[in-house]
């Protein structure tokens, strides 16, 4: 198991994203974008379930392409931010984007190919 600040800033990470989640839950603003926040998070935690104890979980190549459609979510979110200068909904929309960018990292480094769980994999 790895031990860095990385893996301890994504523990708080999806602390933090599970209880936002939750609150959503429970709160009346509830809507689909709760449903979508829920899958992402649990989507990256698997994702750090694999990097923390690097293990394989399903393919390289399938996490290389989740982590492009998250950078373009991520993007997106991030000019739909900047469209939004001035507002609560700027700053919401850029903490989230920075704070999202060593999980992105993680997943990165974990859907390279050369990593040696991947070689080992049937």
């Amino acid at each position: 198991m790895k031990k860095s600040p990385l893996v301890i800033y994504c523990y708080i990470y999806f602390l933090l994203s599970l209880v936002d989640v939750l609150y959503a839950f429970t709160d009346i603003d509830f809507s689909i974008s709760v449903l979508i926040r829920l899958a992402v998070t649990v989507t990256l935690f698997i994702v750090f379930w694999g990097y923390l104890y690097s293990k394989p979980v399903l393919d390289a190549e399938t996490w290389r392409r989740v982590f492009y459609v998250l950078v373009v979510v991520y993007g997106f979110l991030g000019a739909m931010a900047l469209l939004s200068f001035g507002t609560p909904k700027f700053y919401e929309g850029l903490i989230s984007v920075i704070t999202t960018i060593p999980i992105l990292y993680c997943l990165y480094i974990y859907s390279d190919t050369k990593q040696k769980f991947w070689e080992n994999k049937v």
